[in-house]
């Protein structure tokens, strides 16, 4: 159920979630689905719903089936199971479920009629147990001699809403779990004694009296999406039941969407207001214009028209307008499309986004539905991602015979993927001409760099060659000046004796000068 919703006559729309039971009075359009839906559960013990993704499946069982349940006397219990191992099994679930629902019309601020287990017999003694018998969901459905009633001992019996039941077949990875929850449910949908509970009733004769075996005081709904159909059909032949009693729920016609619109808004909004709103949301591309001709008739998605009711109250609000205005709604109702676009890819992988834009439209931003199988094989996008965005009422799963295909839920999504998409060619463009400047930058700067270098390598080494050469011949001066020391000149005093001038030694002819070592 959705938590912390608010709906009323300033906000009778739910945005993209779901019409809970006490905003019954605000889902309108779907009068003639929820009397429909109503007579199948009470024909037969079990009903299947199933309709695509967006259709408002949920909205029609809470705000739609649940009030009409409660005056046939019918206690409706909103079950969505949870598939992962370290959870209860499916009956406890739903056991768990029934006593929490029992509980919820015993609180004096809802508008539900009290109900409790009381025992069939007055004589009972007080402080007996209600079921002494057995944890069994089975069991405690089957007591001969006790009733849920009200205060005025009017007998109540429960109707179990699995809600997205397809879950089965996306979350439960295990397969003996999935298999141990099917068997739980062929015991309580085909009234079969579960084999714990057999074995028991072998052992203790005493246990038939105080079960009613015959009698199914219960029944079951299983809605899901249209696309995981073939998948229960699988479980039919351990199930007949739910091959007998199904409806199924279709986009609202014009006349369906108006009152979703003009009864919903109330003084929020006019008939001409209504009328441009579905208009808006009707305009389909070129590639629709024959299903529309062959059908005659506008078809309106609820999830959109939700939202698009839901910015356009928000708008009126943020303003403090008395109605909302809807005469530019080629502009205003876009950006609400686009907000919403744009969020459900909040945390998401840009992958995730490029195979939206690049796969699930044409070039001319035409819805196209792209292979499931392909995703997977082409590793587009995980499982888990393609279930987020069905979730988030952005794409869904489309079942035909060939294979499953997943597609945008409408034209209108896809006119702003691609705008994103163009949007993205400009920025990949603009970013790839930003690299390739900077490339032009770096390569520039790098050989500037280079140039100096080798600039100041070379002046570094004429300057060492120089230095070098300097260094060979650098004493000449000095040379020289000795040289100069030792001319006759370079002694002579003012008055032209030598002074300090060594005279040369003569020897007679034919005698050598002594060496010192003689």
């Amino acid at each position: 159920m959705t938590e912390g919703l608010m709906i009323d006559a300033e906000h009778p729309w739910p945005w993209l979630e779901a019409f809970p039971e006490y905003a019954a009075a605000f889902f309108n359009g779907r009068d003639e689905d929820a009397e429909a839906l109503l007579r199948c559960v009470l024909a037969a013990p079990a009903t299947v719903l199933f309709g695509k993704s967006g259709l408002g499946k949920s909205s029609l069982l809470q705000a739609g089936l649940f009030p009409g349940l409660r005056q046939e006397r019918l206690l409706p219990v909103y079950v969505r199971l949870a598939h992962e191992s370290v959870t209860a099994c499916a009956s406890a679930q739903i056991a768990r479920r029934l006593e929490e629902e029992i509980r919820r019309t015993q609180d004096v601020t809802n508008d539900f009629t009290p109900l409790a287990y009381q025992f069939r017999h007055a004589s009972e003694p007080d402080g007996t147990e209600i079921f002494p018998l057995t944890d069994s969901l089975w069991a405690e459905l089957h007591c001969a001699d006790i009733d849920l009633a009200d205060a005025d001992g009017r007998r109540w019996h429960p109707v179990f809403v699995l809600d997205q039941f397809e879950e089965i077949f996306t979350f439960a990875s295990d397969p003996e779990r999935q298999k141990q929850t099917f068997y739980e449910l062929v015991d309580l949908i085909e009234n079969r004694i579960p084999k714990a509970l057999a074995e028991r009733l072998h052992a203790d004769d005493k246990l038939y009296g105080r079960l009613n075996l015959d009698t199914q005081n219960y029944r079951f709904l299983l809605s899901l999406r249209e696309d995981y159909l073939a998948d229960l059909e699988e479980w039919a032949d351990l199930i007949p039941r739910l091959g007998l009693n199904r409806y199924r729920i279709l986009p609202m016609s014009g006349a369906q969407a108006n009152a979703a619109v003009e009864k919903t808004g109330g003084a929020l909004v006019t008939n001409e207001d209504a009328i441009n709103i579905i208009h808006y949301l009707s305009q389909t591309q070129a590639a629709d214009s024959v299903t529309h001709r062959r059908r005659r008739q506008f078809q309106v998605e609820p999830t959109l028209l939700s939202l698009m009711c839901s910015g356009l109250n928000a708008e009126r609000s943020k303003h403090k307008k008395e109605r909302m205005a809807t005469g530019n709604l080629a502009a205003e109702g876009g950006l609400i499309v686009e907000r919403f676009y744009d969020q459900a890819f909040a945390g998401m992988s840009e992958m995730l986004r490029d195979f939206v834009e690049q796969h699930l439209i044409t070039a001319d931003g035409v819805r196209l539905p792209y292979p499931a199988r392909s995703v997977k094989a082409e590793k587009l996008a995980t499982a888990e991602q393609i279930k987020t965005l069905v979730d988030k009422r952005l794409i869904r799963r489309k079942s035909l015979e060939e294979c499953d295909r997943i597609e945008l839920v409408h034209d209108r999504l896809a006119q702003v993927a691609l705008q994103r998409r163009q949007e993205s060619q400009l920025r990949k463009e603009a970013l790839k001409q930003q690299r390739l400047r900077l490339r032009w930058w770096v390569g520039t700067a790098f050989f500037m760099g280079l140039l100096v270098i080798f600039t100041g390598f070379m002046s570094y080494a004429t300057w060492q060659a120089k230095h070098a050469l300097r260094g060979r011949h650098g004493d000449a001066p000095g040379r020289r000046r000795r040289v100069h020391d030792l001319r006759p000149e370079a002694g002579r005093n003012n008055k032209g004796s030598v002074q300090g001038a060594r005279r040369p030694q003569t020897f007679p002819l034919g005698q050598h000068r002594r060496s010192s070592t003689d």
